[in-house]
């Protein structure tokens, strides 16, 4: 029996880079089982800011049968930086993420501009949201044009539970609830009813598309 094997390659700002980048392949690709869907993996880093949200592009695989797919992450090198403090009075808001304070790697061996442990939690949830959408895990092609933009927050803090619950790295509970208060706090005051759905999310209580969909339609729409 052949084992079925996931192929990467990097595009980054330099080599140094999509090294570091490359060292996190294996077990990224190993812990979400990535080699079922995927045949080939291009990660493609520019230096669009790390705010704007990376983007996949799905194809098939020539030559291949089955269901595997070939997947293009295209993303933000900065969303890989290493955390910067903020300073003044929004930095409460704004900076969710947590400071890292050094890595496995020696000081000379240290790409200024990447940090491994934000590089593991960002190609986790990515490419377990990448698995979501070719295996139709949460049906997130049957969300309502006005559930949108709340469904899309809704599942990546079930994606980020998941990924606690395994043991695995993503973005702690912490971080994922400062981003879920940002979004809906936009829509006017936040209700008990937000937090217990958001709880609930994180701790796999609502798991399935039609879960989070139903929930999301009895909170104020964004």
């Amino acid at each position: 029996m052949v084992t079925e094997t996931t192929v990467w390659d990097c595009q980054g700002p330099d080599p140094d880079w999509c090294r570091l980048a490359g060292s996190l392949f294996p077990a990224v690709t190993a812990n979400l089982e990535l080699s079922r869907y995927f045949a080939r993996i291009h990660l493609w880093a520019d230096e669009s800011p790390a705010e704007e949200s990376p983007w996949f592009s799905f194809a098939p695989v020539q030559g291949e049968d089955g269901d595997r797919r070939e997947l293009t992450l295209f993303c933000s090198s900065r969303s890989f930086a290493p955390v910067r403090n903020l300073q003044g009075p929004e930095s409460a808001a704004r900076q969710v993420w947590e400071a890292h304070e050094g890595a496995w790697l020696p000081d000379n061996e240290l790409h200024r501009d990447f940090d491994l442990d934000q590089g593991a939690k960002f190609l986790h949830h990515n490419l377990l949201l990448a698995r979501d959408l070719v295996s139709g895990e949460g049906q997130l092609d049957r969300v309502p044009r006005e559930l949108v933009e709340g469904y899309q927050a809704a599942w990546e803090v079930v994606i980020d539970g998941r990924l606690a619950r395994l043991s695995l790295p993503g973005y702690s509970l912490a971080e994922r609830r400062a981003r879920f208060s940002r979004l809906f706090s936009s829509a006017g005051v936040l209700l008990p009813d937000h937090w217990q759905v958001f709880q609930s999310l994180w701790e796999g209580g609502l798991s399935t598309g039609g879960d989070v969909r139903a929930v999301l339609r009895q909170l104020p729409q964004l």
